[in-house]
C-alpha cells in the first residue's frame, strides 16, 4: 500500500478479532502485511445455500458477537457515509454529466436526477455498531476442503474506528456481492452503456440462479436479529454509487444504474 497506516490498522485489526481474520505479519516496509496461505475457493465457486448459511454462523460467531456498549460512532458515520460519498459523487461529475441522463433502459428516472436523494441523518441514525470486515464479498470469502473460512482482504477502518463499524454496511456488502456478481464482473460478462447523447443508461445483466435464495437467507438473518432489511438495501445503493467513479466504463456505468434502481426499489 502506498498509505502505510492502511497496513498497519489492517494488522491491528486481525489481532482484535483472531477468530474472524488470519494471524498477520507487517512487513518491514510496512507497506504491506503477510499471512499464512490458505488452499480454498471463493464463496462465488461454492455458492451452495449451506455455505452462506455457515458464514452467517462463522460471523455470528467470531466477528458479529461483540456488543459494544455505550459507543457512539456518528462522528466516523458522518465521515463514512456523508463526506466520503459527496467526495465520490465529485468524482463521478467529472465522468458523466447527471443532467443528461433522464432514462435507464428507457424507462424514466423516478427522481430529477440519477443520484438518489440519500438521507445520510437517517443512514448514520440506523447505524448498529459492530465489529465489521468492512469489504464482505464473496471474493473476500475463502473455503477450505474442510469448509473452514478464510476472511481475506478487509477495509482497515470505519471513519477513523478500527475496532468497531456498522453491522448494516457489511450485510449490505454481502447483499451486494450477490445481486452483482463481481467474479462475472470482471470477466465482462454484462453489457452497459450510455447513449450518445447522454441521456439513456441501458444495461443488461443474467442474474445468478442462486440470487434469489441467497436474498432469502440474508433477509431471513435480518428478521432473526431484529434488524431492518430496508437499512440494507437503501445502504447498498450508496456502496454502488460509492464504488462507480473508482471503476472504468462499462463497470461504472452498471453500478450508477443499480444504485438507482435499488434507492427507488424501497421507496
Amino acid at each position: 500500500f502506498s498509505d502505510s497506516e492502511i497496513s498497519i490498522k489492517r494488522v491491528k485489526k486481525s489481532v482484535l478479532y483472531p477468530s474472524a481474520f488470519p494471524k498477520c505479519k507487517e512487513l518491514p516496509s510496512k507497506s504491506g502485511y503477510s499471512y499464512q496461505y490458505m488452499k480454498g475457493e471463493t464463496l462465488y465457486e461454492d455458492s451452495s445455500k449451506e455455505k452462506l448459511t455457515n458464514l452467517l454462523t462463522f460471523l455470528e460467531n467470531n466477528l458479529w458477537s461483540m456488543k459494544p456498549k455505550n459507543i457512539n460512532l456518528n462522528k466516523d458515520g458522518y465521515s463514512f457515509y456523508k463526506d466520503k460519498t459527496i467526495k465520490r459523487i465529485d468524482l463521478l461529475e467529472k465522468k458523466f454529466n447527471f443532467n443528461q441522463i433522464k432514462t435507464i433502459n428507457n424507462k424514466k428516472l423516478s427522481y430529477i436526477s440519477i443520484i438518489p436523494p440519500f438521507k445520510y441523518e437517517e443512514i448514520i441514525s440506523n447505524i448498529h455498531p459492530s465489529p465489521i470486515h468492512g469489504d464482505l464479498q464473496y471474493d473476500n470469502i475463502l473455503i477450505d476442503s474442510d469448509n473452514n473460512f478464510l476472511l481475506i482482504d478487509w477495509r482497515h477502518e470505519f471513519g477513523n474506528n478500527i475496532e468497531f463499524g456498522d453491522l448494516y454496511y457489511d450485510l449490505a456488502k454481502l447483499l451486494g456481492g450477490i445481486i452483482l456478481n463481481y467474479k462475472r464482473i470482471k470477466q465482462g460478462k454484462f453489457e452497459a452503456n450510455l447513449s450518445e447523447d447522454g441521456t439513456n443508461i441501458s444495461y443488461k445483466y443474467d442474474e445468478d440462479i442462486y440470487v434469489k435464495e441467497h436474498q432469502e437467507i440474508i433477509y431471513d438473518f435480518h428478521f432473526r436479529n431484529k434488524l431492518n432489511i430496508n437499512n440494507t438495501r437503501k445502504l447498498l445503493s450508496l456502496i454502488y454509487l460509492n464504488m462507480a467513479p473508482l471503476h472504468e466504463p462499462p463497470f461504472d456505468i452498471i453500478l450508477l444504474a443499480f444504485a438507482n434502481k435499488l434507492f427507488w426499489s424501497n421507496e
